[in-house]
């Protein structure tokens, strides 16, 4: 999963690097790229995570190490990086509604931040550092976007 990931992630920079360089065609590979990304973190992204195998994704044993705290906060997590990446979508492609996508992507990501620092603080939730890692590239393209440097 991480391959594909990452294959989505290299197409879609692609498509950036086509759009700021005025080359035609950016907009179908950024749009097939974008969408493909975000349903991989809608559908996916709680198994990459959580750094479970495509595989082992049913079995019962690939959660035993998993609190709930952890489980929760990976699936919002994992939402909110699809409705990150759309908003990017949103934004690159000129459509409707964009700056209200952008919007409500910056403030939910506002609570999750808060929610990560309060559970790194009060419980001593190393964790959720790592979910940041993945939230940091897609947040830096969604300010930039808010601000109009994209």
């Amino acid at each position: 999963m991480r391959k594909i990931e990452l294959v989505f992630a290299g197409l879609s920079g692609v498509g950036l690097l086509l759009r700021l360089l005025s080359i035609p065609g950016y907009e179908i590979l950024l749009s097939v790229s974008l969408l493909a990304l975000a349903i991989v973190y809608f559908y996916f992204g709680f198994i990459l995570l959580n750094n479970i195998q495509y595989r082992n994704m049913f079995r019962k044993d690939s959660y035993a190490g998993l609190s709930k705290y952890q489980i929760g906060f990976s699936i919002a997590v994992s939402l909110l990086l699809s409705f990150l990446v759309m908003a990017v979508l949103f934004y690159v492609l000129d459509w409707e509604g964009a700056g209200t996508v952008i919007f409500y992507a910056l403030i939910m990501t506002m609570v999750l931040l808060a929610a990560s620092i309060v559970m790194i603080w009060m419980r001593q939730e190393v964790w959720t550092k790592a979910y940041w890692w993945r939230l940091g590239p897609a947040l830096l393209l969604v300010v930039a976007a808010y601000f109009n440097f994209l």
